[in-house]
């Protein structure tokens, strides 16, 4: 997997991802928690959940500032 790049169509901005962005985003969107999308990121990137753990919550929470992606509550 390489780069990612979207569009918000509100705004008309770009947002580009490494790979370790994309892989993370990917993850958000396909998986059913949290949890398990750190999970399956720490696979596919091949990195101990630890050491990614605090980049994973910074570039989430970096996802939600920019409204790309939206907590539901359930």
């Amino acid at each position: 997997m390489g780069d990612i790049t979207i569009l918000d169509r509100r705004s008309g901005e770009y947002f580009s991802f490494n790979r370790t962005g994309g892989v993370i985003f990917l993850c958000l969107l396909t998986s059913s928690s949290e949890d398990q999308a750190m999970s399956k990121a720490s696979k596919v990137l091949a990195v101990e959940l630890n050491e990614l753990k605090i980049s994973f919550q910074e570039f989430r929470n970096q996802l939600l500032t920019e409204e790309i992606l939206i907590k539901v509550k359930l």
